[in-house]
């Protein structure tokens, strides 16, 4: 990737399976660092999630991170990120590896990863943010450790 903030942005689309819009509405404040790193995300069509990111993810917000003088809780995650930037960044890289790809497809390529792994229906919902039903806001709600595994299958399929 080009930039810091393109590589981040990228990670988060691969490695945490996020729609090109929810990365984009990101701030500070929704992510936490460390050995086990989450994003909040507060999509405009269905409820926040908060998730666990592959540590490789985490790792490209941290370097994006440390290249900014100072950030507040408040701002934007990926500070300057535009939409077409994120697109001819994803296609530029695409087209560099002799594939044919955009944003969305990162979103599906992870989708499929813990699809063909097996992990239960629910959790693919909850870590997608997909709705039940057609139609429903409402996701499916769990509680303790379910996205770990759904993080590291992502990290193992992407990064190994």
């Amino acid at each position: 990737m080009e930039s810091p903030l393109l590589s981040a942005a990228a990670h988060l689309y691969l490695l945490a399976g996020l729609r090109r819009d929810e990365a984009l509405r990101l701030t500070v404040a929704d992510y936490t660092p460390g050995p086990a790193p989450t994003v909040r995300v507060a999509p405009v069509r269905t409820q926040e999630r908060r998730i666990r990111i592959a540590l490789t993810a985490a790792a490209a917000v941290d370097a994006y991170l440390a290249t900014e003088a100072e950030t507040s809780a408040d701002e934007p995650l990926l500070l300057g990120l535009r939409s077409d930037q994120v697109r001819a960044g994803i296609q530029r890289a695409a087209r560099h590896a002799s594939l044919a790809a955009g944003v969305h497809d990162l979103r599906r390529a992870s989708m499929a990863v813990v699809i063909g792994e097996g992990h239960p229906g629910r959790e693919i919902e909850a870590y997608f943010g997909l709705s039940r039903v057609s139609g429903r806001r409402d996701l499916t709600v769990l509680t303790g450790d379910w996205d770990a595994p759904i993080a590291g299958a992502l990290e193992r399929a992407f990064t190994e």
